[in-house]
C-alpha cells in the first residue's frame, strides 16, 4: 500500500512540475493567455485525483487511514501551489523588470 501512495505522489508531483514547466515557458517566451490556467487545472486535476486513492485506501485499510490520505493530499496540493505560484509570479516581475 505504501509503494501505491508513493507512486500515486510521484505522479502528482509529475503532473505539477510539468504544467510548472509549461507555464514558465510561455513567462520566458513573453506568450501572454495562459496566465496560469495550466497550472491551476493541473493542480485541480491532481486534487481530484485524490479521492479514488482515498477510496482505495479506505477500502485496503480503513476509513481513517482514508481520510488521512485526503488531509496530507490537501496539504501537499496546497504548499506545492503555493511554491510553484509563487515562482511563476517571482518569474514573471523579473521578466517584466528585464523589459523596462
Amino acid at each position: 500500500m505504501t509503494l501505491f501512495l508513493c507512486l500515486c505522489l510521484a505522479a502528482s508531483a509529475l503532473i505539477l512540475v510539468m504544467a510548472y514547466a509549461m507555464d514558465a515557458q510561455a513567462i520566458r517566451g513573453q506568450i501572454s493567455g495562459a496566465n496560469g490556467l495550466p497550472m491551476f487545472a493541473a493542480l485541480c486535476l491532481s486534487a481530484t485525483a485524490t479521492l479514488p486513492v482515498a477510496a482505495v485506501t479506505a477500502w485496503v485499510l480503513g476509513l481513517p487511514s482514508a481520510f488521512g490520505v485526503v488531509l496530507a493530499s490537501g496539504l501537499w496540493h496546497y504548499a506545492l501551489g503555493k511554491l510553484l505560484f509563487g515562482a511563476l509570479q517571482r518569474q514573471s516581475a523579473r521578466m517584466r523588470q528585464e523589459q523596462s
